[in-house]
């Protein structure tokens, strides 16, 4: 009798693949669909950093007093080696005049000379700790320096330098090593002006006065010469800046003067003698700022335009549709971006530029945006720019319509927050559902296998049968089985 064989294993595994095969498209259609939300959530975030990035410049250009915003103002020095000057916002264009006889500057005290390897300060005060005291502006610090027996004029010098640091942050000191014998220290403020001049005195020991400041030195602010100690500055008003600012006498503690005019920075860089032309200060209008500021603006705006353009389009050819084709908020943002700046602006002053070609702006047939006439821009700005900020800040101006509809879209509420949480929320059903799908068709697959499993067990089990009758047969009438 022929040999009957049951199905094989991978004869039941490959019918089993090919009947989960059969149960997939249900499965397809949902992963479809989240590859289209996934695409849906990375077209939305891309647009919403365009959006933003485009946000900040129109929050720049509409706030009245912005650094960063449209208007600024460059300040020109008839002499930069004596004064120069920065202008925020908030300045006002004209000219100023300074005149330039003193420089704020820092107050310095220097001990007398001495030997670097002699005993002297230590001989004279003897071991133990000493204490001095450092006033600066109204507040004083006592600083404690440790004297051993025998100690070197260098070491006690050091020693005391780097117990001032230590102790006060409103002067700095260090030794000065005059002729390679000679020590001396050197104690110098950290702020210009008489504010920080420095006063001196011992508390415990005489080790100021052994070093040549003593009580009289100090007080008299005695000048310091190549070997004693005492002052750079005998006078503290030396400290001060001294100047004219538009005819009027001026004495500043820093050479950084920022509260006489409002929005102007001063520096003050060098001195003139009385008798000298005062430096002209000139404040004007920063045109190149502007051009900038624009540029950057349009780069921004064109990237929105461009990007919503393009996830807004069917293919005419293939008929493909991108992410927010047909999107009726989405279609609304491309026509209201093109509808506005290809407008005029209603509430300009009787006289100013009230549409975009005017200042030398062109729009292409795209929509996208484009300096096309620099001169032009420059020559509208006139002295203060009033006109172009009419044009863009106005009521009705583009940055202020711009800035309405983006925040429609950007705010925490707006648009693409909204319709991102929405289609989280659908994939987030999605991948439950898929979850179940899989569920679903490994539970039939698997209830497939075991019914095949099954009937193989049967078809065994009867072939066995058989070939046992056959077998009894055989032996009964005394054939063999072939």
């Amino acid at each position: 009798m022929a040999d009957v064989s049951g199905i094989s294993q991978s004869t039941i595994d490959a019918t089993v693949a090919a009947y989960k095969a059969t149960l997939q498209q249900p499965l397809t259609n949902l992963q479809n669909q989240q590859t289209t939300d996934q695409a849906r959530l990375s077209a939305l975030s891309t647009l919403k950093t365009k959006m933003d990035t485009l946000m900040t410049t129109l929050q720049n250009i509409t706030t009245i007093g912005s650094d960063a915003g449209l208007i600024a103002y460059d300040v020109g020095s008839s002499d930069p080696s004596v004064v120069t000057a920065t202008a925020t916002s908030s300045a006002t264009v004209g000219s100023h005049s300074l005149l330039v006889t003193q420089l704020a500057q820092t107050d310095m005290v220097l001990t007398s000379t001495v030997n670097a390897s002699g005993t002297s300060i230590a001989d004279t005060e003897g071991a133990g700790t000493k204490t001095i005291q450092v006033t600066v502006n109204g507040v004083t610090t006592n600083v404690n320096v440790d004297i051993a027996a025998g100690d070197s004029n260098s070491t006690v010098l050091s020693n005391l330098a780097k117990a001032i640091n230590s102790a006060d942050s409103s002067v700095s000191a260090s030794v000065l090593s005059v002729n390679g014998t000679d020590d001396r220290l050197v104690i110098n403020g950290k702020s210009t002006g008489s504010q920080g001049a420095i006063s001196l005195g011992d508390v415990s020991g005489t080790l100021l006065s052994t070093l040549g400041l003593g009580a009289g030195v100090v007080s008299a602010r005695t000048a310091s010469t190549s070997t004693t100690g005492g002052f750079s500055h005998t006078d503290v008003s030396a400290l001060n800046a001294e100047f004219q600012f538009d005819g009027i006498d001026f004495v500043k503690d820093s050479n950084t003067i920022s509260n006489i005019i409002p929005g102007l920075s001063i520096q003050l860089t060098g001195t003139q003698s009385a008798t000298d032309t005062p430096v002209s200060l000139t404040v004007g209008l920063d045109k190149s700022n502007i051009q900038s500021v624009l540029q950057s603006f349009i780069s921004q705006y064109n990237d929105v335009l461009s990007t919503v353009v393009s996830k807004t389009s069917v293919d005419p050819t293939t008929h493909v549709r991108q992410i927010f084709a047909g999107d009726v908020s989405f279609l609304n943002l491309r026509m209201q971006l093109q509808s506005i700046m290809g407008g005029s602006v209603s509430s300009v002053a009787t006289g100013n530029p009230s549409t975009l070609s005017q200042i030398g702006i062109s729009i292409a047939s795209d929509g996208s945006l484009s300096i096309s006439d620099p001169s032009t821009l420059t020559a509208v700005a006139g002295t203060d720019g009033s006109p172009l900020t009419d044009l863009f800040t106005s009521a009705k101006g583009f940055a202020t319509q711009l800035q309405t509809l983006v925040n429609g879209f950007t705010n925490i509420t707006g648009i693409l927050a909204s319709d991102t949480q929405s289609t989280n929320d659908q994939l987030s059903s999605l991948s439950d559902r898929i979850t179940q799908q899989n569920t679903i068709i490994n539970a039939k697959a698997a209830h497939y296998q075991d019914e095949l499993a099954r009937l193989q067990a049967e078809y065994t089990y009867l072939t066995e049968q058989q070939q046992m009758i056959t077998d009894i047969v055989d032996s009964v009438t005394g054939t063999t089985s072939s």
